[in-house]
């Protein structure tokens, strides 16, 4: 049973209602009345109050005894100047925003309910940040700051050997170590140094951990081995370019194990969940580091099973030993010298320092760059960008009608590496089948939305936002896996010059019948809703990604159980420290999607239909009753 009025509502652990004076000053001749328009029913008519304060009695003592509700509920109201404008939600402040352009509150107490018109009782939900945009009732020294949207990283698992002589701007080994202190926490391992000693960033005196009040700056250590993390305050990671030596010497830090933290427990290389594989690989791949080139080790057969051509006995066996070589159709990048960036520099370099002095015109054939003390330059030919996979049949993760997917090493392109003990991450690897041409259809569509999507659906970050038709307010979450490469084959005659010439003939027809290979983020189990430990907000958290597809002229067209995964969050911490208390979930398989983006009026409207139709039958894929009710508007 469900009572709804003026479509305010309260969760179970709702707190009182505040006063006025500290979400909207009224004025001086309603403060008499402040006690009464403190509570979210008084801007209720004096006729209808009594009748909506027993039904909003009701309610709330309905929520209070219902065991499924959500945790996150807003229980602030905004009182509105009886003189105030109508609120024209085309016209309505922009306030501060995540990328994806929904209304974005740091926390709960960041979001108000507010009338459309002081006289009329249909409310909606702005952020403290639109309301302060919108200037009614709102003074900057009495009210709360509420801090700007921020991005959060995945706990860091790639890095760059000796990364320190490119270029300093890079984000590995960046911690989200917080929302808003102004401070970065940055991974440092000795192996991405030369042997001459470790360079650090110089952008001014650092300090070890500064929960041990150290004030020495780096260069004025007597000597010493640099702690894991170093903390850089009030200074993201791509500003300055100095440099400063770190001391060697042991004898600085105290290792004391009750004064480590837990996070600096989890720091060092990662171990996998799964003994046999790799951690997988959560965080953007850089674009001058993005392979093009996918050599794929297959002993199982796992890959040429798939082809349209198959192979037996010896050829088989020969294929199968063999590093099979795919290239990269997508992601394409706008940026034309993307292609063309090396991935290694040449440099030259004193026995303590390296000065980065240039990066010239980046050409297809070479890169120049100059060091401090030598006044010459050298060339270094651009070679392709060559990652590693291997596939084995031991980690397939699933397996439908058109495809199978398996959980495969990645070895990615030098200098780029990870903090694994293999350098590998694991990454999700899809193949089509070969049984049909649909398959291969599917694939490549998929691949092709993949390369479509926005970067904020597959970002995380801080604080809540407000999702038509959704009064629960839901996580900025990352929708999609991330996106790591759709690659096709390529037969190299090369590899196999010692066989006759019928050998051969029966090999490239293999090859080139293989199925393309999609690469995404690995992001977890399928969910199972009807689980005991599947909560509302877990369905409204699972439906909440569908709405950001819709909002972003996507439609799924195969929105089911299956293609819902769910993982032990938070990302932001080591693996050994997250837990399903804190799922993470992602939305998969999008060979049938399709986007609303070049689509003709009849198909845009065809395409409003379907998206409607797929709401509808998700809430009860979901169970899960996401209705405004009356008095409410978006």
């Amino acid at each position: 049973m469900e009572v709804r009025t003026s479509g305010i509502g309260l969760s179970r652990t709702a707190r009182p209602h505040r006063l006025s004076s500290r979400y909207g000053r009224p004025s001086a001749r309603y403060n008499s009345h402040r006690t009464l328009l403190s509570h979210p029913l008084a801007t209720l008519s004096s006729l209808d109050f009594f009748a909506s304060f027993a039904s909003f009695a009701l309610k709330y003592s309905l929520l209070m005894d219902c065991e499924e509700r959500p945790s996150l509920f807003v229980f602030n109201e905004w009182i509105r100047d009886p003189k105030g404008p109508f609120l024209d939600k085309r016209k309505a402040p922009r306030g501060k925003r995540t990328p994806n352009s929904m209304i974005w509150g740091h926390t709960i107490d960041d979001l108000f309910y507010i009338k459309r018109e002081a006289s009329m009782n249909v409310v909606t939900i702005w952020s403290r940040s639109m309301i302060q945009e919108l200037g009614e009732n709102y003074l900057d020294e009495e009210h709360e700051y509420e801090p700007e949207p921020r991005m959060r990283r995945p706990w860091p698992l790639l890095k760059l050997k000796h990364r320190r002589r490119l270029r300093p701007k890079n984000d590995f080994g960046i911690v989200d170590n917080s929302d808003h202190d102004g401070s970065y926490e940055r991974i440092i391992d000795p192996s991405e140094d030369e042997d001459d000693g470790p360079i650090i960033p110089s952008y001014f005196p650092l300090k070890l951990n500064a929960s041990d009040k150290m004030k020495r700056s780096l260069e004025e250590q007597a000597g010493g081995d640099v702690d894991n993390l170093i903390d850089f305050k009030s200074l993201p990671p791509d500003k300055g370019e100095g440099k400063a030596p770190v001391s060697d010497k042991k004898g600085n830090v105290d290792d004391e194990e009750s004064d480590r933290t837990e996070q600096e427990k989890g720091e060092g290389d990662f171990k996998s969940a799964n003994p046999q594989m790799p951690p997988a690989l959560e965080e953007f791949i850089p674009k001058e580091y993005f392979p093009d080139t996918l050599l794929v080790y297959d002993p199982d057969s796992a890959a040429i099973s798939l082809s349209s051509h198959r192979l037996a006995g010896r050829a088989r066996d020969l294929v199968a030993t063999q590093w099979l070589t795919f290239k990269r159709v997508l992601p394409t990048f706008e940026s034309s010298g993307q292609q063309n960036i090396p991935s290694i520099l040449s440099f030259k370099a004193t026995k303590r320092f390296v000065y980065f002095v240039c990066l010239a015109d980046v050409q297809a054939s070479s890169v120049n760059c100059s060091a401090n003390n030598a006044g010459s330059s050298t060339e270094k030919t651009s070679e392709p960008r060559v990652a590693h996979l291997r596939i084995s049949k031991a980690s397939k993760l699933g397996e439908g009608h058109h495809s199978t997917v398996y959980l495969s090493a990645l070895t990615l392109p030098r200098p780029l590496s990870a903090r694994t003990p293999t350098g590998e991450v694991s990454v999700a690897c899809k193949m089509a089948h070969a049984l049909t041409r649909e398959a291969r259809r599917l694939l490549r569509n998929e691949g092709d939305i993949y390369n479509s999507f926005p970067k904020h659906l597959q970002e995380e970050w801080c604080g809540l936002n407000v999702l038509p038709p959704l009064r629960t307010p839901v996580p900025v979450a990352a929708v999609v896996p991330k996106f790591y490469g759709y690659y096709k084959p390529v037969y190299e005659e090369g590899k196999f010059v010692d066989q006759d010439e019928g050998m051969r003939e029966e090999i490239r027809r293999c090859i080139e019948g293989l199925s393309p290979i999609l690469l995404v983020e690995h992001c977890g189990q399928p969910i199972e809703s009807e689980c005991s430990t599947f909560t509302t907000d877990d369905k409204i958290s699972c439906y909440s990604l569908l709405r950001r597809l819709h909002l972003n002229d996507y439609v799924h067209h195969s929105f089911y159980q299956r293609n819902l995964l769910v993982q032990p969050g938070p990302l932001t911490v080591p693996p050994a420290q997250r837990s399903l208390r804190n799922p993470s979930y992602r939305v998969i398989d999008f060979g049938r999607t399709e986007r609303r983006d070049g689509l003709g009026s009849l198909d845009s409207n065809r395409w409003v239909d379907d998206a409607f139709r797929e709401l509808l039958s998700s809430r009860g894929e979901l169970s899960v009753d996401v209705e405004c009710g009356p008095g409410f508007t978006w």
